[in-house]
């Protein structure tokens, strides 16, 4: 055998610590009493889900399993693929292989798969994935679902193409609902499970499929979809299992105008019904838990919201600062958010929810103040009166007067209800004291009472708001059923019997439906429906309902005088002792069992005479009328037993109230008829986990929530006859290899190849019914064919074995073959070995001969080589050497330049020096000459300003001889001789002072002239300096040339230094003699001359 073993079975094993686990059965032992299987390894049982493709050494030893452990003595097959994978059916009626094992790891892929919905026929599998897929329950989602399902025409049915979901259970009750027949949606599972959520979701869908966009915005839907969260925060609490658990059962009856509908052509939506209201009926709230609860657990939410909330003492000034703690019937609590939001932000909510239904304002307060109440009866301390401990009173009497003032009841009055009791007989009344204990139970009592009161007061209230009048229209109801899933715990009391009973109601009527849809299926395919048998558990309600069955006798024994626990149960063990589902406790005489469809369950009659009469006392009764709050002073009609009128009046009694189970039992006969007037649709939710972990599933945790749903049994009812089946091709592909050619169906149509082939396999396995008929295995239809238990794991275990006979035939047709053509082979071989031991010592030889001529070739080739390299080498070496050459040649020539560069630049040096020198001498003599011409000019200026001096007193001299002459002539004409003779000396001074000033204009020309030369002398020394800058600046030039032709070219690095050397020598000296050039023009510069010319200027000016 091979270290594969894909021709095994796969199949499941019971295990005790996981439900069910994969194995391979290998083969029949112990004459086929036994299996051997192998069994996977793993680490964890969420990290398997099938074995069909593992190896050898993936498995542990081998192990081997009785049959006679298993249903029909076969091992559940596991529906696996051709390659060993596990498939997905998301509809579990088509699973080949109906079973327990199969159900659970179908469930398990599709939740690894983030698939948490999985369909079996009508019903809708919904596991808690604990995180929100927000893909699932988009608005397009929505859309999508009611158009596929509601509004579009189908000529088949249109679930074959959708996954499953919770809106498909939604949109088809809103579909039957407008063909004329009232809808039921029935959500059930264990706390945690996601009932509560699921049936928000479903009617989130209802709203938005019945209404267009904004159908939010209506009043009455708004108020219908508030209302939800609204119960919740009066009826949810925290439990172990759950943060927001549903402490009460709950159906709420969506109402669908229908007077004017009309059954229009799909899709269009003028065939649509209106929601305009909803009634809402609650059963059986867990009132025991305002009074006491587990450390880890809290009582119902609004306790804790209002506690929380900010504006808590505007509704009684008592809360300033309280906290749980400060209240005995909460405790100290942890968690002060609820789904990931505070409790404060929950109260918020609460009271805008409770303002959209009417309360507010004055009712607001009052309800506030009922819950206030509550919490203050659990803070009454009882103690003995004078130390007599059969008397009682209230010792916490501050605590009694707050809880009198909220009320508005005085505190005597409280004091005297609680510790007394009055009883009326033969016309007396009498007052009995009570001893602390029961003063205390009668104060928790209507602390429970008071709260279940304010719970019903709040359902009022929303069904006043939302719900309409059915006689004014023609009204269609979709109802929402969320009720407790079936219970078992360690210890069982009274609440797990009432739970278990309401599922025992809702399971027959489940089994009922279940039936009709195989009848649909049966007849679709062909089959007689003779063939369909199933059980139901009316054999359970009969232990429970009948005239002496449980409820009769806890009744009876509730009103008989002294009535108790042990008594109750032996009369039930007693009277019904031939009842098949009564189960006697062979140690504990005060408990008895119940096999219930789900399973067994042991229960304890320990407190269940008290627990199902749940009376409040007339006392307290009449003592919460005079209570001012409305809440607390009106009681329920239908709550309290009431005198007939048409009889004398009773006698008072401190038993005002009509049994716990009489009640619910009312309750459930109400609901069923409501139920079975209605097309029912289920929702089975399921919690995988206890640690509320993403993708991890509990196998034993999902088995029994699966055999508490229902599901199990359902399947098993829906398979009762036939619990496999396959279609028709496929059992034609999978089983025509195990016939002979006598069975050939060849030219025959698919459902006659099938019953020919299954005829001729399972004729062994026919039967003889109690009619001596004869029952064939199986039952073929008009597309698929139905297998009796254990026909189908016949088939595939003998198939297998089919298999392995054909490999045995063929293996031994090959052998032969092998050894008849082994001789040839062995000739041939030696022949072949001779021509290969010829050809290999000609090929041997030719390859020698080849190597020769190859090592000659490679020979010429190496000396041909040899020689190209070494006149290669002689031809780098000359290369080498003119190189060299040329660099030496390269160097010489850098070195002569250097040399003459530093001859140039000393020569050049020295003219410098010369010309330095020169010029400081050219500029002394120039210097001294200017300052001997200045000083000539200036005694020149000085002489002609003397001269001016004294020629303008001579000019004023002639000036007035000239007009004493004028005088003269004008006095008389004969001295015009003497006039002519003054005028011609006169002419003659003006001649003289005429030279006079030309001898100064001559003085001022030379002074001009000097002052032009000394110009041009400056202007020589700019050309100078200008001549010597581009002198510079072409050496600059050329010694950079230089020193990169020399950094270039040059190996030599001494050599290399050098010329920077005396490049920088060059520049610093070319520095030194520009800096002296610069003075010598500073010396020299034209500002010099400008006072000069200012001077000769002036006194031209005066000379003038």
């Amino acid at each position: 055998m091979t270290d594969s073993i894909d021709t095994e079975t796969p199949v499941y094993l019971k295990s005790a610590a996981h439900g069910w686990i994969p194995a391979v059965q290998l083969k029949q032992v112990a004459g086929g009493k036994m299996a051997r299987v192998a069994v996977p390894k793993f680490k964890h049982e969420n990290d398997v889900l099938t074995c069909g493709k593992m190896t050898k050494a993936q498995l542990m030893d081998t192990i081997d399993i009785p049959f006679a452990d298993y249903d029909n003595n076969v091992l559940p097959v596991q529906n696996v693929d051709a390659n060993g994978n596990l498939e997905d059916y998301k509809d579990m009626v088509e699973l080949p292989f109906m079973h327990e094992a199969a159900i659970l790891y179908n469930l398990k892929l599709r939740h690894k798969l983030q698939k948490p919905y999985t369909r079996t026929a009508d019903i809708v599998i919904a596991i808690n994935p604990y995180h929100w897929l927000h893909h699932l329950y988009t608005k397009e989602k929505q859309t999508y679902y009611s158009n596929r399902l509601v509004w579009d025409h189908n000529e088949e049915d249109p679930r074959t193409t959708l996954e499953p979901h919770v809106y498909e259970i939604s949109a088809l009750a809103y579909k039957g609902l407008i063909r004329g027949e009232d809808q039921s949606i029935l959500v059930s599972g264990e706390s945690g499970a996601g009932k509560t959520e699921t049936v928000k979701i479903c009617l989130n869908h209802i709203a938005s499929t019945q209404a267009q966009d904004d159908y939010y915005e209506d009043k009455i839907v708004q108020r219908i979809v508030e209302s939800n969260p609204l119960l919740e925060a009066f009826g949810n609490a925290q439990t172990r299992r759950n943060d927001n658990s549903s402490r009460f059962g709950k159906y709420l009856q969506l109402q669908f105008d229908k007077s004017h509908h009309r059954i229009e052509a799909y899709g269009t939506r003028r065939g649509q019904v209106p929601l305009v209201g909803s009634q809402c009926d609650v059963y059986l709230l867990e009132k025991n838990r305002v009074v006491q609860h587990d450390d880890q657990e809290r009582s119902f939410h609004i306790f804790y919201q209002l506690l929380a909330s900010p504006d808590k003492t505007q509704y009684w000034s008592e809360l300033h600062n309280k906290t749980p703690e400060s209240y005995s019937y909460l405790g100290r609590c942890a968690t002060t958010h609820i789904e990931g939001v505070s409790d404060a932000d929950h109260f918020r909510h609460t009271v805008e929810a409770l303002q959209l239904v009417g309360v507010q304002g004055r009712e607001l307060h009052m309800l506030m103040q009922a819950i206030c109440a509550v919490l203050q009866l659990g803070n009454l301390r009882f103690g003995a009166l004078h130390g007599d401990s059969d008397k009682s009173t209230v010792i916490s009497v501050e605590e009694l007067r707050v809880l009198g003032d909220l009320i508005g009841i005085a505190p005597h009055d409280l004091a005297t209800c609680m510790t007394e009791r009055t009883f009326t007989t033969s016309g007396e009344t009498h007052k009995v004291p009570l001893n602390p204990i029961m003063a205390k139970d009668g104060c928790d009592a209507l602390a429970k009472e008071i709260y279940q009161k304010v719970f019903l007061w709040v359902t009022k209230k929303i069904n006043d708001a939302t719900s309409v009048d059915g006689t004014a229209m023609k009204l269609g109801t979709i109802g929402l059923l969320d009720i407790f899933g079936f219970e078992t715990f360690e210890i069982n009391r009274f609440e797990q019997l009432c739970i278990n009973y309401a599922n025992e109601k809702l399971q027959q009527k489940f089994t009922q439906d279940v039936f009709t849809n195989v009848e649909k299926e049966y007849i679709a395919e062909g089959i007689d429906l003779a063939e369909i048998k199933y059980e139901d558990n009316g054999d359970v309600l009969e232990l429970i309902e009948h005239r002496s069955g449980l409820i009769a006798l806890l009744n009876e024994e509730c009103v008989r005088p002294k009535g108790n626990d042990f008594e109750y149960v032996q009369k039930a063990l007693a009277i019904n002792k031939d009842a098949s589902k009564l189960m006697i406790h062979r140690t504990d005489r005060l408990s008895f069992g119940i096999k219930h469809y789900a399973g067994d369950v042991m229960y304890s009659a320990e407190f269940f005479v008290t627990r199902n009469l749940d009376t409040l006392p007339t006392d307290l009764q009449e003592c919460m009328e005079k209570s001012s709050n409305e809440i607390l002073s009106i009681f329920q009609a239908d709550e309290v037993q009431k005198p007939h009128p048409h009889n004398a009046p009773r006698q008072k009694s401190n038993i005002v109230a009509a049994t716990v189970w009489t009640k619910y039992r009312g309750q459930l006969e109400n609901l069923m008829k409501n139920l079975r007037q209605t097309e029912s649709r289920y929702i089975r939710c399921i919690k995988p986990n206890t640690e509320k972990k993403e993708l991890l599933m509990e196998h034993n945790l999902v088995v029994d929530q699966l055999r508490c749903a229902g599901v199990v049994a359902g399947i098993t009812i829906a398979r009762s006859v036939f619990p496999n089946r396959l279609p028709n091709s496929l059992v034609l592909t999978r089983y025509s290899n195990m016939c002979d050619a006598r069975s050939s169906t060849t030219g025959q149509k698919s459902a006659e190849k099938c019953k020919l082939l299954l005829n001729w396999l399972l004729k062994d396995m026919d039967a003889v019914n109690e009619n001596g008929d004869k029952v064939k295995a199986f039952v073929v239809g008009k597309t698929k064919t139905f297998f009796r238990a254990g026909a189908l794991e016949w088939l595939e275990s003998h198939r297998i074995r089919s298999v392995d006979l054909q490999a045995i035939i063929i293996q031994k047709v090959a052998r032969s073959w092998l050894v008849r053509n082994k001789g040839k082979r062995l000739n041939h071989r030696r022949r072949m070995e001779e021509e290969a031991r010829r050809r290999e010592e000609q090929a041997r030889l030719a390859h020698e001969a080849r190597l020769r001529e190859e090592e000659q070739q490679r020979k010429a080739e190496h000396q041909k080589k040899i020689r190209e390299m070494e006149a290669t080498i002689q031809r780098l070496e000359s290369q080498a050497e003119a190189e060299s050459r040329m660099q030496q040649e390269k160097l010489k020539a850098a070195r002569e330049r250097a040399e003459l560069l530093r001859e140039e630049k000393e020569m050049l040096a020295e003219r410098i020096e010369e010309r330095k020198a020169k010029d400081v001498r050219q500029r002394i003599a120039t210097k001294e000459l200017q300052k001997k011409q200045l000083d000539e000019i200036k005694r020149a200026i000085m002489f002609l300003q003397q001269q001016n001096k004294l020629l303008q007193k001579e000019h004023m001299k002639l000036e007035l001889k000239l007009e004493q002459e004028m005088l003269r002539l004008n006095n008389a004409s004969s001295n015009c001789n003497m006039l002519e003779d003054s005028l011609s000396n006169m002419y003659a001074s003006a001649d003289k002072v005429s030279r006079n000033h030309d001898s100064l204009s001559s003085g001022i020309d030379l002074a001009k002239q000097e002052n032009e030369k000394m110009s041009a002398r400056v202007d020589d020394a700019q050309s100078r300096y200008m001549a010597q800058a581009e002198t510079r600046l072409h050496l600059q030039r050329n010694m950079a040339r230089i020193l990169n032709l020399a950094q270039d070219k040059c190996r030599d690095h001494s050599l290399l230094d050098f010329i920077q050397s005396t490049a920088y020598e060059c520049e610093n000296d070319s520095k030194v003699i520009m800096a002296g050039l610069e003075a010598e023009l500073d010396d020299s510069g034209r500002p010099s001359l400008t006072p000069l010319s200012d001077h000769s200027s002036s006194g031209t000016d005066r000379s003038q």
